[in-house]
């Protein structure tokens, strides 16, 4: 898939880890296909910023995106300085408070967002709360949800970035299991919620659900 390539070429060109480590070229191929080549103006968001070379990748697939917002914890003064230089917005909090989150689309939005990637501290809590607010309330109609390395739900007693993640093959409450629980509405049809997905994507490490 060109894409997948291409991909792979722009995250080693600007110092992501999203294929060097994470291979996330073997979906975005596909998830992201009809964003890059409809040449529509589009608007993003993605939670994490490391060092904000995911950003400028964004930028460089993205040519005709109107604003791509990133939000992080920390606040680098390196990533304030890149963000002079292009459609970027960044926005300092923590990913796991509503009040955070809902004071960023209260200054970019409702439902404006064609595309959101959760890249940030990768807990349990912190990928569910965030996807319960900007899953309904972020995403534009067909609008696009992706939470990255998924694959610590299945971490047993890990420390990550300070908090202890204490997941499980099948264990209730990891994101994993979350997700899976949504698959029977998605297979019915059925929206009962504005937080039901209507299609949801498993690939490694990672899990996508599109907006009805």
């Amino acid at each position: 898939h060109r894409l997948a390539y291409s991909f792979a070429e722009l995250a080693e060109r600007h110092g992501s880890d999203k294929t060097s480590r994470h291979h996330y070229e073997r979906h975005y191929g596909d998830l992201l296909l009809p964003l890059a080549l409809s040449g529509a103006p589009m608007k993003m968001a993605e939670i994490g910023l490391h060092k904000f070379s995911s950003m400028q990748m964004w930028k460089t697939l993205f040519p005709r995106a109107t604003r791509i917002v990133g939000m992080d914890v920390d606040d680098h003064p390196t990533n304030r300085d890149e963000a002079a230089k292009g459609p970027f917005r960044l926005y300092i909090g923590d990913q796991s408070s509503p009040k955070f989150l809902r004071s960023m689309l209260m200054l970019e939005g409702d439902r404006s967002f064609d595309l959101i990637i959760d890249d940030g501290g990768h807990t349990f809590d912190q990928q569910q709360t965030s996807y319960a607010v900007l899953f309904p309330e972020g995403l534009k109609r067909g609008g696009l949800y992706i939470i990255e390395d998924i694959e610590t739900s299945y971490y047993v007693g890990l420390l990550l970035y300070s908090q202890l993640v204490c997941g499980g093959l099948g264990k209730p409450g990891t994101t994993v299991e979350w997700a899976k629980r949504k698959i029977r509405g998605v297979l019915a049809g059925i929206v009962s919620s504005p937080r039901d997905p209507a299609l949801i994507y498993f690939g490694a490490n990672l899990i996508a659900f599109r907006r009805p």
